[in-house]
C-alpha cells in the first residue's frame, strides 16, 4: 500500500522486517522479491508519484571533480526513479572491468562474470530483453548481420534497450502497491543512517518530509537502492558514531564512481545501409 509521509504524525516509528531507501529500478525490484518471499517491507521513496520541483531540488550538489551532468537534472527523486528518464540501454560488465589490472588504482572486483551471469539473465526477463544477455558479442545468433570488419582490429558487440517507457512507474507497479507485504513510504526523504556505538549495526534510519515532519524506521536489514552518488552521499553524511561516515573507515565510501566515458574518434559512413 502507498502511503504519504506528510499525513503522518511527527515523530511517528515505523517498523518492518527489511528496510529499503530508494523506489526505483533498484529498490521496486528487489521489494517485488522480497515480498513475494514472505518478508515484510517498507520502500522509502524520497518523493512522490510526480515530479516536484522543491524536492527535486534536494539532489543539488557541487561537483568538483571530472565534468559531469549537474547532479539536479541527473537522477529523478520521485517513485521510479531515474529510469523516468532512462534511454533503456542495457550491456553487462565484460569480463576486463572485473579484473585487477596493475595499470588501474584500485582495480578488480570481488565478483567474477560468471557469478553475475544469473542476475544478468534475471535482469533480462525483467526488462523483457529476451535471453543471454551476457552473449552479445555473438552476431551469429543475432538477428543483424556483421560489419564485416577485420576482427582483429576492430570488436563490435551489442547493445539492448528496454523500449517500455517508464517501466518502474505506479501503474506498472500494481503489484507491490497492492501487495499486503510491502508498506510504500513516499515524500519520505532519509535524512541519517543512526549507527550504533560500535558501528557494527544500524538501529534506525532517520526520516524527513520536504515540511520538516519527522519520523524513524526500525528494521531487521536496511537497503539503500539510492545509486551510486545518494547512496555514497548518504553514508558520509551519517557521520555521528564513525567521524568519515557509515562504512568508510577506509576512506572508499563513494570512490571509484563509474559513468559512461565517451569520445569521439571517427564517424563510420557505410556506402549501402545494413539491416
Amino acid at each position: 500500500m502507498i502511503e504519504n509521509l506528510q499525513a503522518h504524525n511527527d515523530g511517528d516509528r515505523i517498523e518492518c522486517d527489511i528496510a529499503i531507501v530508494g523506489a526505483g529500478a533498484a529498490g521496486i525490484t528487489l521489494a517485488r522479491a522480497l515480498a513475494n518471499a514472505g518478508l515484510g517491507v517498507c520502500l522509502l521513496e524520497s518523493g512522490g508519484l510526480d515530479f516536484n520541483p522543491a524536492t527535486q531540488a534536494l539532489a543539488q550538489g557541487k561537483n568538483v571533480g571530472s565534468e559531469y551532468y549537474d547532479l539536479v537534472d541527473s537522477r529523478l527523486r520521485l517513485f521510479g526513479g531515474t529510469t523516468s528518464i532512462w534511454g533503456g540501454r542495457c550491456t553487462p560488465l565484460q569480463d576486463i572491468d572485473l579484473q585487477t589490472r596493475p595499470w588501474v588504482a584500485g582495480s578488480g572486483w570481488p565478483l567474477t562474470r560468471e557469478q553475475l551471469s544469473p542476475y544478468y539473465d534475471r535482469a533480462c526477463r525483467d526488462l523483457e530483453l529476451g535471453d543471454g544477455l551476457g552473449e552479445e558479442e555473438r552476431w551469429e545468433d543475432a538477428t543483424l548481420q556483421g560489419f564485416g570488419l577485420d576482427s582483429r582490429s576492430f570488436k563490435t558487440r551489442l547493445w539492448r534497450f528496454d523500449d517500455v517507457a517508464e517501466r518502474f512507474n505506479a501503474m506498472r507497479c500494481k503489484d507491490i502497491i497492492e501487495s499486503p507485504s510491502v508498506r510504500i513510504l513516499l515524500n519520505a526523504t532519509v535524512t541519517h543512517i543512526q549507527a550504533n556505538v560500535y558501528a557494527s549495526a544500524v538501529e534506525r534510519l532517520e526520516v524527513k518530509t520536504i515540511d520538516g515532519l519527522r519520523a524513524e524506521v526500525v528494521a531487521r536489514d536496511y537497503v539503500l537502492a539510492t545509486g551510486g552518488i545518494e547512496n555514497a552521499r548518504l553514508l558520509l553524511a551519517s557521520n555521528d558514531v564513525e567521524t568519515n561516515g557509515i562504512g568508510n573507515r577506509f576512506d572508499q565510501v563513494g570512490r571509484y564512481f563509474m559513468e559512461h566515458p565517451h569520445g569521439r574518434a571517427g564517424i563510420l559512413e557505410p556506402r549501402r545501409g545494413f539491416a
